[in-house]
């Protein structure tokens, strides 16, 4: 359906979670972290736009690989 989105995730996510063994680990850090950065958001919606920014940060650090 977004096939740059697609190129962007095998280019950047670590090997590990693109794996068999480790894919379903990965989702799921992902899941949680995005479930917890929505409540935040919705709970405060003053802040929305911080706790998106730094919910989205933290998914890019734990999930993909360092630019070389």
């Amino acid at each position: 359906m977004f096939p740059e989105l697609r190129d962007l995730c095998h280019r950047s996510v670590r090997p590990e979670f693109m794996s068999d063994e480790y894919r379903a680990f990965g989702d799921g850090l992902f899941l949680s972290l995005a479930e917890t950065t929505m409540e935040f958001a919705a709970r405060d919606s003053a802040r929305a736009k911080e706790y998106i920014s730094m919910g989205f940060e933290a998914m890019w650090r734990a999930l993909t690989r360092e630019e070389q």
